[in-house]
Parts: C-alpha cells; sequence; structure tokens
C-alpha cells in the first residue's frame, strides 16, 4: 500500500501522508475491500507510474465515496473524504485540525 500511494508523487502534493493512509485503512473497512479491490488492482501486477498518480483522485471520487457512506453513514464518509484529500491544514493547525475532522466525529458516531 505505501508504495502505491507515494511513488511517483511529490513530496509536497501530500502536506499529510499519514492522514491519507488513514483515510485509505477507513475506506477499506468501510467497504470491507483492500485498496486493490476498491482500485480493481490486480496485486501481482506491477503498478504503472500513471495508474500510482491516480490513486488518489480514483479514491475521492463520488461512486467510491458513496460505497462508503452506504456501507458506514455520511459521518464516516466524510471522515474518510477528509483524509483522503488532506484537508486539515498547515502544519500549526494540523494537530487541532485532525481533531475535530477526523477523531471527535468518528468518537460521536453511535452504532
Amino acid at each position: 500500500m505505501a508504495k502505491l500511494l507515494r511513488d511517483g508523487e511529490k513530496p509536497d502534493e501530500f502536506r499529510v501522508p499519514q492522514c491519507l493512509g488513514i483515510g485509505v485503512v477507513l475506506m477499506e473497512m468501510a467497504v470491507w475491500k483492500p485498496v486493490h479491490g476498491i482500485l480493481g488492482i490486480d496485486p501481482a501486477q506491477r503498478l504503472k507510474a500513471a495508474t500510482v498518480k491516480g490513486v488518489q483522485a480514483e479514491l475521492l471520487a463520488q461512486d467510491k465515496l458513496d460505497d462508503v457512506e452506504a456501507e458506514a453513514g455520511c459521518v464516516f464518509a466524510s471522515v474518510v473524504k477528509t483524509c483522503l484529500s488532506s484537508d486539515l491544514g498547515k502544519d500549526a493547525d494540523l494537530q487541532l485540525s485532525f481533531w475535530e475532522k477526523v477523531v471527535d466525529p468518528l468518537e460521536k458516531i453511535a452504532v
């Protein structure tokens, strides 16, 4: 998974690669599929640069987010979208923003 998310990307494209990884893991949990299955990629196949470069956009596609919402609800889907889009602000605000946009909403989900 790390290769899928990092190779081919410029270092400044993701301010928070850990948040992107958390978003991928949350998406995998919601739809009960590994990221390769979500993207329709054969895990034994060598990845092409074009495939790797499009991963973030493909995971943020509305149909993928709709699948997450259908399986886990709108709050969970919103958290996944936040993590995948790295929409958490700059360094100084990152920790508080992560708490407010990711941790707190997840804590409030009632099962």
